[in-house]
């Protein structure tokens, strides 16, 4: 099993878990706030169940294209189970959302509750500079991949 796959496990049994918790343990969240953390972890459960699914299986989607490599990579081609757009979507919707419900958390004293600590401290920071690292990393290869051809 590769590191990928490893991550698909943790992101189904405790990241989406720990975000569903972490939504119903702020008494103070709005009902939207709440609703969209909510979903961002049932969202996470069930994205990651299909993507470990499919590469573990090995079975790759990938449609043969003439398009540059950057765009192939943008709406189609999964890198390490990941769409660029979908990293664009985590970047600049999911986390900020996360990060808006993590200040009412602070608001709430919710910080020193474990649920809490572990879902802002591992779930959304280290989230956010993955996601964003693989988005700088495959851009850069991508480019290169184009200078090539």
């Amino acid at each position: 099993m590769d590191s990928a796959n490893i991550i698909r496990l943790l992101d189904i049994f405790v990241i989406g878990p720990a975000t569903i918790l972490f939504a119903y343990n702020i008494r103070h969240l709005p009902w939207l706030l709440c609703a969209l953390v909510v979903s961002i972890g049932m969202l996470t459960i069930v994205y990651n169940y299909i993507n470990f699914n499919r590469l573990y299986r090995g079975t790759d989607p990938r449609p043969y294209t003439v398009l540059p490599t950057w765009v192939q990579n943008l709406f189609w081609h999964p890198v390490n189970g990941k769409t660029q757009l979908l990293r664009l979507i985590n970047l600049f919707v999911m986390y900020p959302i996360l990060f808006y419900a993590w200040y009412y958390s602070i608001e709430e004293g919710l910080y020193s509750n474990v649920v809490g600590l572990f879902m802002i401290s591992f779930g959304v920071l280290i989230g956010f500079i993955y996601n964003l690292y693989y988005f700088v990393k495959i851009a850069l290869q991508d480019e290169q991949d184009d200078r090539k051809n």
